[in-house]
């Protein structure tokens, strides 16, 4: 697995749940300072769910929920 590949695998923890070991969490942000395609990924992520989190779980539209995850699989 590359180093991109792992840190885009282990992302959904490091960004939500800080469920990561500390090597690991080092290991993400030292791969985000030297690879602008993975820190360009997780800011687009990051952003995405502090919106969603300041929408205070409001209804979302079906057509809503479908174009951000198309938008999110081709980024």
């Amino acid at each position: 697995m590359s180093n991109c590949d792992k840190v885009l695998h282990h992302i959904y923890e490091y960004l939500n749940t800080h469920d990561v070991t500390d090597a690991l969490s080092d290991e993400i942000r030292e791969h985000l300072e030297k690879c602008r395609h993975c820190y360009d990924r997780v800011t687009f992520e990051k952003r995405l769910l502090e919106r969603l989190r300041r929408a205070g779980g409001a209804p979302c539209p079906e057509t809503l929920k479908k174009r951000i995850e198309t938008l999110v699989k081709n980024f």
